[in-house]
């Protein structure tokens, strides 16, 4: 009886890996969230989040269906190479980081489908 328990704890534990997920971090040393907005029809103000952590989630490394996405950006961290700028966006004119400190994207997921 013993030896049968064995036998069925291995097989769960090896179906168990065989099923495992793959989950990817993002470094934050190499990724950034870069924007471009329209100012006054005649030029283009770009910028960035400079801070964020994030991961992608899926059931393996080949297959992204069903995958399960989360970021989560630092406003405060915006950079549009503008101080004043910086701070008009982080107001409540814009982001109201003070209240809104983080934009959280995510909790959601791909779904590949056929056209």
């Amino acid at each position: 009886m013993k030896t049968i328990f064995k036998v069925l704890a291995a097989l769960l534990l090896i179906c168990n890996c065989a099923y495992g997920q793959v989950k990817w971090e993002v470094d934050p040393a190499h990724t950034n969230v870069r924007f471009e907005v329209n100012h006054l029809g005649i030029a283009f103000v770009d910028g960035q989040f400079k801070k964020l952590e994030g991961s992608v989630e899926t059931k393996s490394d080949k297959d992204f269906n069903g995958a399960k996405i989360n970021f989560i950006i630092d406003v405060n961290s915006i950079d549009t190479r503008v101080e004043m700028r910086d701070n008009h966006l982080k107001s409540d004119d814009f982001f109201s980081a003070q209240k809104y400190p983080t934009i959280e994207a995510g909790k959601c997921g791909i779904e590949w489908k056929r056209w």
